[in-house]
């Protein structure tokens, strides 16, 4: 019994080695691959001609049909840009400049009483409504304004805004401290107490 014990001892003493050494040997192999380049089929090799070398750029002459006037040319130079608020971009000055998107206004007059614009019509119906307006804003800061919404329609309530819009008054907007037409969006809202 004890001989069969032995042998069983040493059969797990060897298959420990073995995996052992199985697992040491994974870990230490590394492997090679190498790549060859694809032969072409049938031993046929294949030429490529190189391309022909560029030609050289011609040269154009600027000279002007007048002789005389050839002191009169001067070369391009783009105009220098200025810099912007902020975000690195610039713009180059001879660009032409829209007016300036106001969005938070300084009120120099509003309308005293806007209530008597009230299209009379939706008043006595009890209709409420809204208008939207797109102004351009003057340098001496009067808005001009075109109705670009009105809900309900066909109540009035547009043409009520642009009433009410002409007794605003707004500081203008600046571009580098100077005042510049600007554009602003006005939302008035027609509300029966």
């Amino acid at each position: 019994m004890s001989h069969i014990l032995n042998l069983r001892a040493a059969s797990l003493a060897a298959s420990a080695l073995m995996v052992g050494a199985a697992v040491l040997a994974a870990l230490t192999v590394s492997y090679s691959v190498q790549i060859r380049a694809a032969e072409p089929p049938f031993g046929f090799t294949f030429w490529s001609e190189p391309p022909p070398p560029p030609e050289p750029a011609r040269r154009r002459s600027l000279t002007p049909l007048n002789p005389d006037a050839r002191e009169a040319i001067q070369p391009f130079e783009p105009p220098p840009l200025l810099p912007s608020a902020g975000f690195g971009v610039s713009v180059a000055p001879s660009a032409p400049l829209g007016p300036v998107i106001i969005d938070r206004p300084h009120w120099l007059e509003r309308p005293s009483r806007p209530e008597r614009h009230y299209p009379r019509r939706a008043r006595e119906s009890g209709i409420e409504g809204v208008a939207q307006l797109d102004c351009l804003v003057s340098v001496a800061g009067a808005l001009d304004c075109v109705v670009v919404a009105e809900t309900p329609a066909d109540w009035g309530f547009g043409a009520a805004a642009l009433r009410i819009a002409r007794e605003y008054r707004m500081a203008p907007a600046t571009r580098d401290g100077v005042p510049v037409e600007g554009r602003y969006r006005l939302r008035l809202p027609f509300e029966l107490n």
